[in-house]
């Protein structure tokens, strides 16, 4: 696998978050750096897919061996 692959499946649910590299969509809002974010429940993590705090998601987005 290559370096920068991380295991696309939200840690709150199980959903399969967005990637999300835009900066400042409007649906995200202005504070939006880019990342991931999950459809389901609203977590979001940034581009090292570290979830935001105060987020469903209780984890970071696995990385794998």
């Amino acid at each position: 696998m290559a370096e920068d692959t991380v295991v696309g499946i939200c840690t709150h649910f199980g959903c399969v978050p967005d990637y999300r590299p835009d900066i400042v969509p409007t649906d995200l809002g202005s504070a939006w750096p880019g990342g991931f974010f999950c459809p389901c429940h609203g977590s979001r993590y940034d581009l090292s897919a570290r979830v935001y705090k105060k987020m469903p998601a209780p984890l970071n987005l696995p990385v794998p061996r």
